[in-house]
């Protein structure tokens, strides 16, 4: 088994929550947010890079008519499953290795991914309080041993923040990934409860096409 990462930081959530209040349709006040945060492009398709190395998607957030802004993807930690017995342990660290900040572990999995999902749970409890919601749901391709995916959700005034766990859409979903979601949220704006959180998640940001 092995899995890649780049765990979240305190200041990562900081940028992403400037990064979700910017009007991104200007170019030049998204590269100065780059230029001063350290951030760079990426070689992946629509994607950035951190000072740190997390990679952070962007694309506009449709849930609803208001507030308009940003809704920005960091992924963090990236394992490989074993899919039908078969390890792609080469393709994950070619295009995982190869990302600044990242670290392989050849010797750990999903144990690991679950870890570093508490781990963020952890800091982003710390800051905003106790999630309004915390869930475990199989994904759609995973056999019964699978363990569940993980999902909590917080609201952090006019942004909401979703810690999850799906498929890389990087490397054609091949692999599980946790991934630090934020997005435009109205403050009067009712959040689902546990067992509605995976369908809310699927349907309010992944139709947008940044994960599958």
């Amino acid at each position: 088994m092995t899995l890649a990462n780049c765990p979240v930081t305190g200041e990562l959530v900081d940028h992403l929550l400037e990064l979700t209040h910017l009007t991104c349709e200007d170019d030049e006040t998204f590269d100065n947010f780059l230029t001063a945060h350290g951030w760079r492009y990426s070689e992946f398709d629509d994607s950035y890079e951190t000072a740190a190395g997390q990679v952070v998607s962007s694309g506009h957030y449709d849930g609803g008519p208001e507030p308009n802004g940003q809704t920005a993807w960091a992924t963090f930690c990236v394992y490989d499953p074993e899919y039908d017995g078969v390890p792609d342990a080469d393709h994950l660290a070619a295009v995982w290795g190869c990302v600044r900040g990242w670290t392989l572990h050849p010797d750990q999995g999903r144990g690991r991914l679950d870890a570093d999902w508490q781990d963020a749970a952890a800091l982003l409890t710390a800051r905003f309080g106790h999630p309004s919601a915390v869930a475990g749901s199989p994904g759609p391709a995973d056999p019964p041993t699978v363990p569940p995916r993980r999902y909590a959700l917080w609201r952090g005034g006019d942004r909401v923040l979703f810690l999850a766990q799906d498929t890389d859409p990087i490397c054609y979903c091949c692999f599980i990934r946790n991934v630090l979601v934020v997005a435009p949220a109205d403050r009067d704006d009712a959040l689902p409860g546990p067992d509605a959180l995976p369908d809310w998640y699927a349907s309010k940001l992944l139709r947008e096409g940044a994960a599958a």
